[in-house]
């Protein structure tokens, strides 16, 4: 090959990888998932705040049931996150009665839902979120966010994600947007970013200081409640004992699972075979330390 065109073969190289090095990480980022969800999720609460502008829906009136959506983890047999829903469903029905409220719950699978909730209609919601949510929260007078791992990205930043979208889309449109029993953790700059543009006007009922701090910082107020998880009265121990009992000699139609690695018992036996440490503190601490519980 002659001198020059080695020269201008060589010089072309470089000029490519040079490229490769200040577009690869732009180019890494605009394909990264996590930043294409939280890319959409944000430009719909835009979307929804122009349209509330232009066009507001119809204000909730006295008299009629309010509608509200708890956006959460239902439907994958996660203990915790059913539980915490469970007992602040029963803390809304007491507060407000059944005549006055329209509850409803996003699910990833009804059939791990089946029979839970009382009272609740359960809602599936798709993988892809943005748009679904971005249509339910227009049809809703306000949604309550009901997940532990509320803005955390060690757990899921799709399902912080989730959790900011409906704050965002509710705030957006002047409606009631709650956060209810969650924590604030470590997150990703995007989703720190997410949380600071989008949580602003939502109320925040955090289960710890600490996660009241780390909102605090990116300008989200919040006040300090406890996991709604500790209130919850779960079923007489004989029953998990009993259950407990037919899981292990594999007599019991909540068998181990494989899909799960482990016995998928109802929510009232689970709770009642790890939640006693619940029922000790319970007797020994003021019930009003869960902001919003009420008496039985």
């Amino acid at each position: 090959m002659h001198p020059l065109l080695r020269a201008a073969q060589r010089a072309a190289t470089q000029a490519a990888q040079k490229a490769v090095e200040v577009a690869g990480p732009a180019l890494k980022d605009a394909l990264d998932a996590d930043r294409l969800l939280q890319r959409t999720t944000a430009g719909l609460i835009e979307l929804a705040a122009q349209r509330y502008a232009l066009e507001a829906p119809t204000p909730w009136t006295l008299g009629e049931p309010l509608k509200l959506t708890l956006v959460g983890y239902a439907g994958t047999r996660n203990t915790g996150a059913d539980v915490r829903v469970e007992e602040m469903i029963r803390q809304f029905r007491h507060l407000f009665g059944d005549d006055h409220l329209d509850l409803s719950i996003f699910t990833m699978d009804p059939e791990l839902t089946r029979g839970y909730f009382r009272t609740v209609k359960q809602v599936q919601f798709p993988d892809v979120f943005p748009k679904f949510l971005f249509d339910h929260v227009r049809t809703q007078h306000g949604v309550i966010t009901c997940e532990g791992s509320m803005f955390k990205s060690k757990f899921a930043n799709a399902l912080s994600t989730l959790m900011v979208g409906a704050l965002g889309l509710a705030s957006a449109e002047n409606k009631l947007a709650i956060g209810y029993g969650g924590e604030a953790g470590k997150m990703d700059p995007p989703l720190q970013d997410l949380v600071r543009r989008y949580c602003g006007d939502a109320f925040i009922i955090a289960r710890n200081e600490a996660s009241v701090e780390v909102l605090g910082a990116l300008g989200v107020s919040a006040t300090s409640g406890t996991d709604t998880a500790w209130t919850f009265d779960p079923a007489p121990p004989e029953v998990g004992e009993k259950l407990d009992g037919m899981v292990r000699h594999r007599s019991s139609p909540f068998a181990p699972s494989t899909r799960f690695g482990g016995p998928c018992v109802p929510i009232w036996a689970n709770a009642s075979l790890t939640w006693r440490p619940a029922l000790t503190l319970k007797s020994t601490t003021n019930r009003s330390t869960s902001t919003m519980a009420a008496p039985r």
